[in-house]
């Protein structure tokens, strides 16, 4: 999933859920627990890839199946990086 900024507000009809990572580690045992955490909801508007896009981004090993429209205020205000992941309908999605 890649997110742009530019799209019009009357779009943003689909929740998602922003979530970043937090690795925990067990004091007795040493393992280490990966969860995520939610760190914002927001609309957005969401789209999926051309085939030709899909075969240029599976070229360098980035195939998406969605690209994702959201506000730009919330991606600096929440300080959205590609070390988060987005949730739509249950589903989590890498950020590319």
């Amino acid at each position: 999933m890649s997110i742009r900024s530019n799209v019009d507000a009357r779009r943003l009809d689909q929740r998602i859920t922003f979530q970043s990572k937090a690795e925990l580690q067990d004091p007795n045992s040493g393992y280490v627990t990966v969860s995520w955490v939610d760190t914002v909801t927001a609309w957005a508007a969401l789209d999926a890839l051309k085939a030709s896009e899909r075969i240029e981004a599976a070229k360098v090993n980035q195939v998406n199946a969605y690209t994702a429209w959201v506000r730009s205020d919330i991606i600096s205000r929440y300080s959205i990086n590609t070390n988060m992941r987005v949730v739509w309908k249950g589903q989590p999605y890498d950020i590319q």
